[in-house]
């Protein structure tokens, strides 16, 4: 079941957030914040509130229960300017679980992961009624001690060489390395959380008897070979449930298309490729216990199913037969045009093709998958020009502002054009490496990928076609090879014998069949 959003990242004074600010977010209320001394409102929000709640590790003074004096305190003791102030989670909640179990659930999750190594968790729970029912979480960075206070976050760690005394460096300090106070900040945690939260919810979908359950790993890391679709976000969502067509839409109905195409060519693949192996081990089987008898080619095996379509139709009148006879004819020599076309002369030839189709198969998809990610960056990096474009003039106005009073206020009053320039900067400093951007370049570098898409689409095609064309072949040889023998017995023993007596009196048949088999070459 698809529940993907899991969402990891750091608050941060030196991106301009505030850790008071996140928790009236979250909460949907209006807090101050006595580092910066403003209002953090976010009030508007609070329709979409179900839950919010505080939870603490037993050595928390009892205080910190208030979230206004948790968050200042936490902006208190981080004296920085570039200081870490928290940890924030975003995660997708099942709509498959009713949603009265919800709050423990994300209890049970946050006791588990967060409360008891120690760290004090802040959670809310938001549904807007549309499908997307998610919880927010804010997490301490810094552990408390027995008294409840803030312990460091890391300590200095002297490097002493191999006789145990300190190294001096040329600048005259000592050698030394910063060592974390707890492992809260280790990357591998992401891993751990994040099968976390997908362990908890397949517990609470099996308790509500669901079929369903979640797996929050990759498509890669599933061995799942699909391309997987864009996130389109509520805006985009709430476009495309009016009717309103867009690029990202646009951009996962074509992946969905592809990867619907991609699945029917690996079925096809995997069908034919069993069907072989069936086939070589019943050949293997026949050449075991008749040595004498030649390998058929698929041309003489196709002859063969001609021969065997005739004499199912003697009891046919005269003109059913010969109009049974030219539509067997003409299939018979369409296949036989594929198969002198690309050199396919026998079972082994086929399956030798059919990895080469293989091949060129994944070779395509790989192309396509590249272009798909590209096209995510580069409306990635229009969308941020048109920011940069739309309030560039209060960019502009703000860094003409020379009293900080008046500065502070303008950035207070224009604070979401403001953060949305500076994300939209910073995006295309970290992609392009500049702001000039060239639409027109994107433009034509899309229109040229498109013209590879196209391309290796139409190989796609061409090789679907193919595969059709082979499964027909497989039918008409399907009929004529037995799927197994093995000559154990002597009523086996005599079916082999008729069935070398019947190859020898087609090898000397100078008749009917003798003409088509030319024809068909020819």
């Amino acid at each position: 079941m698809p529940c993907p959003d899991f969402n990891v990242r750091l608050v941060s004074r030196k991106a301009g957030e505030s850790a008071v600010a996140a928790a009236a977010y979250q909460s949907c209320s209006k807090i101050y914040s006595e580092y910066d001394e403003q209002w953090k409102r976010y009030t508007y929000k609070w329709l979409e509130l179900v839950h919010q709640e505080i939870m603490l590790p037993a050595n928390a003074p009892p205080e910190y229960a208030d979230r206004k004096i948790l968050w200042n305190a936490v902006e208190a003791s981080e004296k920085s300017w570039n200081a870490q102030l928290a940890r924030r989670l975003r995660m997708a909640l099942p709509r498959e679980v009713p949603s009265e179990q919800y709050v423990t659930m994300v209890r049970e999750y946050c006791q588990e992961y967060f409360v008891s190594k120690g760290m004090i968790c802040d959670f809310a729970i938001h549904d807007k009624g549309d499908g997307n029912p998610h919880v927010h979480m804010l997490l301490t960075l810094r552990s408390l001690n027995e008294q409840g206070n803030w312990c460091q976050k890391c300590i200095k760690e002297y490097i002493l060489d191999d006789e145990g005394n300190k190294i001096r460096l040329p600048s005259g300090e000592w050698k030394s390395r910063r060592v974390d106070v707890n492992d809260w900040n280790n990357k591998s945690n992401c891993e751990v959380w994040r099968h976390g939260w997908e362990v908890i919810q397949n517990r609470y979908l099996e308790m509500n008897n669901c079929p369903e359950r979640v797996d929050l790993r990759s498509y890669a890391r599933q061995g799942i070979d699909q391309i997987p679709t864009v996130h389109m976000g509520p805006a985009v969502a709430a476009l495309e449930r009016k009717g309103i067509q867009t690029n990202i839409g646009n951009l996962n109905r074509d992946i969905r298309e592809t990867n619907s195409l991609m699945q029917t060519i690996r079925n096809i693949i995997r069908g034919l490729k069993n069907w072989i192996s069936d086939i070589s081990v019943a050949k293997q089987a026949i050449l075991d216990a008749i040595a004498e008898m030649k390998e058929p080619t698929l041309a003489e095996i196709l002859v063969q199913y001609m021969e065997l379509r005739q004499e199912e139709r003697s009891t046919w009148s005269s003109k059913s037969q010969l109009k049974g006879t030219l539509s067997d004819y003409e299939k018979i020599s369409k296949a036989v045009d594929f198969l002198k076309e690309n050199k396919i002369e026998t079972v082994q030839d086929l399956s030798i093709h059919l990895e080469r189709l293989e091949k060129t198969t994944a070779e395509a998809k790989g192309i396509i998958k590249n272009n798909e990610k590209r096209y995510q960056t580069i409306n990635s990096i229009k969308k941020a020009v048109g920011i940069l474009e739309k309030y560039k003039p209060i960019h502009d106005a703000y860094m003409k502002k020379g009293f900080k009073i008046a500065k502070d206020h303008y950035a207070e009053t224009h604070k979401e054009e403001l953060d949305a320039y500076n994300r939209a900067y910073r995006f295309l400093m970290k992609v392009e490496g500049s702001v000039e951007i060239d639409i027109a370049k994107l433009d034509s570098e899309i229109a040229d990928r498109k013209k590879q898409d196209h391309k290796e689409q139409a190989k796609l095609d061409l090789i679907q076609g193919n595969l059709e064309q082979l499964r027909t072949v497989r039918y008409y040889v399907s009929r004529v090879m037995p799927e197994k023998i093995e000559p154990r017995t002597m009523k086996e023993q005599l079916e082999i014998s008729k069935i070398i007596a019947d190859r020898e009196n087609v090898k000397r048949t100078e008749g009917l069949s003798k003409e088509k088999k030319q024809n068909i070459e020819i």
